[in-house]
């Protein structure tokens, strides 16, 4: 065991098929978005509100992304936190059934504008929601130990004390998290960023895709009225 596992607890690690569920799924979703995709044609683009742009996005973000983060936070929680998050496979199965079926419906929803879709998909991915915060909120509660490696030595510094966070939106957000760190039994560790190369290329082609995805299905933009000042 070498000392960067050494803090792990593999003992604690789940069944092949709790995350493996999520992940297989994954690409067939990614796969359905982009066969509907070009199905739709040029055509797809013309509106952010198109619905066949709507079902990809949604087949897309719930179907592909999500699915991946639910099946890797089952995945890693445990190893990481030291304490088991599922007892059996039954309630992930359930999770992913819930998120299959919601993300199915919504996509449908959109193509086929049947408003009975709508209201099974949220019911599905509502359950889905509740019923993950649920499995992971416990686990956390019961919680005694996490573990955190990372290539940036500056969250390392700021989480240790060694820095001071100056910048006002993530201030309150390191206080946060050193406040719940004390709670624990924490450690934090670096990891030389030569040693992290594959989760550092899947992070950059997560931001590379986001930026991607954001050039075609821009954000609205809210524009707000400054406070006129009294005089």
């Amino acid at each position: 065991m070498t000392a960067s596992t050494a803090m792990l607890s593999l003992e604690q690690t789940p069944p092949m098929a709790v995350p493996f569920r999520f992940f297989l799924t994954a690409p067939l979703f990614g796969i359905a978005a982009c066969l509907l995709a070009g199905f739709t044609g040029p055509d797809i683009l013309l509106s952010r509100w198109q619905p066949a742009l709507l079902a990809v996005t949604h087949l897309f973000t719930l179907g592909y992304l999500a699915m991946v983060m639910c099946g890797a936070m089952l995945q890693l929680l445990p190893v990481l936190a030291g304490v088991q998050v599922v007892r059996n496979t039954a309630l992930s199965a359930a999770v992913h059934l819930l998120l299959v079926a919601g993300t199915i419906a919504l996509a449908l929803a959109f193509v086929s504008a049947r408003p009975v879709l709508f209201g099974v998909a949220i019911a599905a991915l509502s359950a889905a929601v509740l019923l993950f915060i649920a499995i992971i909120g416990r686990a956390l509660r019961r919680a005694r130990s996490l573990h955190v490696f990372t290539d940036s030595l500056l969250v390392v510094k700021q989480m240790t004390g060694g820095y001071t966070c100056h910048t006002a939106p993530l201030y309150s957000l390191n206080w946060t998290c050193r406040k719940l760190a004390r709670s624990l039994i924490f450690t934090i560790a670096h990891v030389p960023r030569h040693e992290n190369a594959e989760a550092n290329r899947l992070a950059n082609d997560a931001v590379h895709k986001r930026r991607h995805y954001e050039r075609f299905v821009p954000a609205p933009v809210l524009l707000l009225r400054p406070p006129s000042l009294a005089t």
